[in-house]
């Protein structure tokens, strides 16, 4: 639970309180705001709660955020009803674990490495981009259930070989989805080429686990230099048209 004070705005002596929360365990969870207070104060907290919460029309049925409802708390719109935050700081400091199991993302995660290593990777992008942006999204959200994977295999090695035994697939299926912009990239500049063997597939493996592993969770950019260098390194790139 998030809780937050909210102050008639203009009255300095013994002003009107309310009280706007959120029933949620974590920062990123949609739940429906609750507003309690007097119906006048109400009204005009969620008129400024429309203004300036990220698609949020103003219905209470609507779910929001506990992180875009703190976002919203330093705006100029909310400022004159002297918000404070009474309950739940520590809510703002987590975030809902993958919808995923480790066993479901031993098999999704392999297919994520795969297409960004045939397509997007790339040290260079802007992430003020459109397309770093996306990339740079994508990382941060693998390092999140990387973070969750990671700890059900006891060793690098073991997570390494894991990887390994179905990454050719992956790497297969993804090249024929990117073919066509595959087939626009230059030679030289392909990370990795459209088929690997088994012991390129190990060495490829044992490159994504220790830029994995030497991540910041909240770095993606640090970790798509990593990656890049790391496997580019192996020189996997442009040995299959």
């Amino acid at each position: 639970m998030i809780r937050y004070t909210f102050k008639q705005p203009g009255r300095a002596a013994n002003p009107t309180e309310g009280v706007v929360s959120l029933d949620a365990k974590y920062g990123d969870q949609l739940e429906c705001l609750q507003v309690d207070a007097p119906s006048e104060l109400a009204a005009r907290i969620l008129d400024a709660l429309c203004l300036v919460l990220d698609d949020w029309d103003g219905d209470l049925d609507d779910p929001t955020t506990p992180d875009a409802l703190a976002a919203a708390m330093g705006t100029s719109e909310l400022a004159p009803f002297e918000p404070m935050l009474i309950e739940g700081a520590e809510v703002l400091s987590r975030r809902q674990p993958p919808l995923s199991t480790p066993d479901q993302l031993t098999e999704s995660l392999p297919r994520h490495f795969a297409r960004h290593l045939l397509g997007s990777l790339t040290p260079t992008l802007d992430p003020m981009s459109y397309q770093g942006g996306i990339l740079y999204g994508d990382l941060g959200e693998r390092l999140w259930e990387w973070a969750h994977w990671r700890p059900s295999r006891a060793t690098a090695d073991e997570a390494a070989e894991v990887l390994a035994a179905r990454l050719p697939k992956a790497i297969e299926e993804q090249a024929r989805v990117l073919q066509e912009f595959i087939s626009n990239r230059p030679r030289e500049s392909r990370l990795i080429g459209t088929s690997i063997s088994p012991a390129e597939a190990i060495a490829l493996a044992r490159a994504i686990v220790a830029a994995y592993d030497a991540a910041q969770l909240n770095d993606p950019l640090s970790l798509a230099h990593d990656l890049w260098t790391r496997i580019a390194s192996l020189g996997l790139g442009g040995q299959q048209a």
